[in-house]
């Protein structure tokens, strides 16, 4: 006989527990006072031979009881483990093998992976010669159609010398999903199934979905063979936000990395590196025991279009990270040679500032030879021309001034929007509140805008109160102050403009100092819609 879990069977040592609580039982003496000593004789007789009957079998219960336990945990096995003594049942079996990169871990007798190599290995041995068996890692369960049943033994064990981790990891409820999908092709009905894993929280949490496998055939037996005595020390790169949103060639970018320490004492010096085409940039961090650590970077681009670049945690020391798979993420930006832009009015003057300043944006756009940069490619239409348009073909609409909208119109943006697409809409000055509320907004699903406000008085106007400079729309706008004062924020003079509101999935990045919402985005879908106040004209403020 043998154990897929030796190691558990030092556990038998808990047997001596209830041995020693009954030898303790036979020493105590208990002092009782009787009125007579008459009848203690006919007691002694009659009832002492079953009283120690019965503290014996007790004595024999309880040291079953924890053998029996332990023996289960241990897995035994003989030569007819899978089948009688006499004519054997052929079974089905599948072996797992988690290949996920916690498996490198290593112990006294090396790698969680070579440890569980060795113990699949023994596994095959016991089997017979007739049994079928299927072979899969983690990371490949989930490819039914490559080939899993090995009829040759030894090709599987020229497999498993082969394999290495992966950084594919499935958790327990795709792995007992895909096993029963993987013997529904099995000839036998006997079926044993072995995960040889080390068991990470990832992996065994959250099992709701057992109940729904196919693995509820009373015929199927699903075995865990634990692997791995500690917990392997590892340090890993988690996340890579983008801190900026707007990405344009030569343009600042700034990226935010989280570093994580999972060991339970302080690592230092520990170098995290940037790498994106040319440029390439190193941070050195400490970082606390079990807690992380934010790293930021920021590079220039000098290309256009998907660009892709790597932030990597250098592995200096196998003491501090024993896990090297998770020491880099990939990122990848989108970076526009130009932006497509429609603007939509009802005239030339409603656009004019518009213009004005995506032609000074050109002029600040230069090359190194003083050559000035287009950067939009900007199509210009009429209100009534809107339901006409191809609106996939665009990066980002402007609608200034427009009166109101159809419902095919409705529908076009609101199909652009939850796309991925930007709208941004400048009411005008005789836009109507219920216009907007009856078709636009309620087809997407926005707060509907309260009516229209005023400054209240003819000689005073509002001013921006509160203004989120860290919002995408304001980066590199504002310019920097010198002291405490870390921007200098200029505010247009505003007589009078929409009352607009916010809702769930929208903020206000700019307030006035009566509390109305200057600007509000709005999040829909995949994309986004900005819609301020007041139009981009004389009308209701200098803005």
């Amino acid at each position: 006989m043998t154990f897929l879990n030796p190691a558990i069977l030092w556990a038998l040592a808990a047997i001596s527990i209830p041995i020693l609580i009954h030898i303790f039982n036979l020493k105590r003496t208990k002092k009782v006072e009787i009125s007579t000593l008459m009848f203690l004789k006919e007691i002694q007789q009659s009832k002492y031979k079953r009283i120690k009957l019965k503290q014996l079998l007790i004595l024999l219960c309880r040291i079953a009881f924890i053998t029996a336990i332990v023996l289960m945990f241990a897995i035994p096995f003989d030569s007819g483990y899978l089948g009688s003594a006499g004519e054997k049942a052929r079974s089905s079996v599948l072996i797992i093998l988690d290949d996920s990169f916690s498996m490198q871990a290593r112990d006294a007798n090396g790698s969680n992976l070579d440890n569980a190599k060795r113990k699949i290995i023994e596994t095959l041995d016991i089997l017979d010669q007739n049994d079928e068996v299927f072979f899969t890692t983690v990371s490949g369960i989930n490819r039914l159609e490559r080939p899993m049943l090995f009829k040759d033994i030894a090709e599987l064990r020229d497999t498993l010398n082969t394999l290495k981790t992966s950084d594919i990891t499935k958790d327990l409820n795709t792995v007992l999903y895909f096993s029963g999908e993987i013997l529904k092709s099995a000839s036998n009905t006997n079926r044993e199934i072995y995960y040889f894993t080390d068991a990470q929280k990832s992996t065994i949490e959250n099992l709701s979905l057992i109940q729904n496998t196919s693995l509820n055939d009373p015929n199927t037996k699903f075995n865990f063979v634990l692997i791995g005595s500690r917990d392997a020390n590892n340090i890993s790169v988690d996340t890579v936000n983008t801190v900026s949103k707007i990405f344009e060639k030569n343009k600042s970018v700034k990226l935010k990395a989280v570093v994580n320490n999972h060991n339970n004492f302080n690592v230092t010096n520990k170098s995290v590196m940037l790498s994106f085409g040319s440029t390439k940039d190193e941070k050195v961090i400490d970082i606390p025991a079990n807690s992380s650590v934010d790293v930021e970077f920021t590079f220039v681009p000098s290309v256009t279009g998907y660009a892709g670049g790597v932030i990597e945690l250098s592995q200096s020391e196998i003491t501090d990270d024993e896990i090297s798979s998770d020491n880099r993420q990939y990122f990848e930006l989108y970076i526009p040679r130009k932006v497509s832009l429609l603007l939509v009015s009802n005239s030339p003057g409603d656009i004019a500032y518009i213009d004005l300043a995506i032609s000074s944006s050109e002029d600040l756009m230069t090359d190194s030879l003083g050559r000035k940069s287009t950067y939009f490619d900007v199509r210009k239409i009429s209100s009534n021309e809107l339901s006409n348009q191809d609106l996939a073909s665009y990066n980002s609409i402007v609608i200034v001034n427009k009166a109101g909208f159809t419902e095919a119109e409705s529908q076009k943006i609101k199909k652009y929007i939850d796309d991925g697409g930007g709208v941004i809409i400048y009411p005008g000055s005789s836009v109507s509140a219920d216009t907007y509320n009856s078709t636009l907004l309620k087809n997407l699903g926005l707060p509907f805008i309260a009516g229209r406000f005023t400054s209240g008085d003819g000689n005073n106007s509002l001013v921006f109160d509160k203004v989120d400079l860290e919002h995408p729309v304001f980066e590199g706008v504002f310019k920097k102050g010198t002291g405490e004062k870390k921007f200098n924020l200029e505010s247009p003079k505003i007589r009078s403009g929409l009352d607009l509101s916010t809702g769930e999935k929208s903020i206000s990045p700019v307030k006035l100092n009566n509390g109305k919402n200057f600007m509000v985005e709005y999040s829909k879908g995949k994309g986004k819609l900005i819609m301020f106040s007041v139009s981009p004209d004389m009308n209701e403020s200098d803005y």
